[in-house]
């Protein structure tokens, strides 16, 4: 292979990436629409149960059981998209005398803490799931199981687990390159400007 080829070879695998990044943050973005909708859902119930209880005096039954879980599932589904966008808080301190590299460096150890947090996070919040279905726990204003939801929680965190994995490697993968991640593939470096 001559040189300009192996040039092309690795502007395509690194247009791949870019592309699969792209695909990710907005598959995810999904998932936190869904979570946001339950929680407008949960909003309008409350409104309503309001208007009811000043009204007829007749709250709706078991609304504080629903939006207790519209709350955490709607936590949940936002934390794909939070760390898929790179949108988590940064303290850059070090990032000026670092240069584009040793920042991506430092973007990387951030990523690899990060994925041992969540890991610990859904390691814990399978043991509680399974745990409350061992035990038979179940809504506070109902006999229905509590587990299945927070099944989908911790299934919700697996999956900011996984995304966090794909930004760790992301980001190993731009600092072996030499390269800046951007929210944007094509917007440039403002070292470059």
């Amino acid at each position: 292979m001559s040189a300009p080829e192996v040039a092309l070879d690795a502007r395509d695998a690194s247009d791949a990436w870019d592309r699969g990044d792209a695909r990710l943050r907005k598959a995810v973005r999904y998932v936190a629409g869904a979570g946001l909708l339950l929680l407008a859902v949960d909003g309008l119930l409350t409104v309503l149960d309001v208007l009811l209880r000043w009204l007829l005096k007749a709250p709706i039954p078991g609304l504080h059981d629903f939006s207790t879980i519209a709350i955490v599932v709607s936590a949940a589904s936002c934390l794909p998209a939070t760390l898929a966008s790179r949108l988590n808080v940064m303290i850059r301190v070090f990032s000026g005398s670092l240069g584009s590299r040793g920042r991506e460096a430092l973007e990387t150890l951030g990523a690899l803490l990060t994925v041992v947090v969540f890991a610990l996070i859904v390691w814990k919040m399978t043991a509680h799931t399974i745990e409350m279905k061992v035990n038979g726990r179940t809504l506070s204003e109902s006999t229905h199981p509590i587990w299945p939801y927070w099944t989908i929680v911790t299934a919700l965190l697996g999956l900011a687990l996984l995304v966090q994995c794909w930004v760790l490697a992301f980001h190993a993968r731009c600092a072996i390159l030499r390269r800046t991640w951007h929210d944007e593939p094509d917007t440039p470096d403002p070292e470059g400007v």
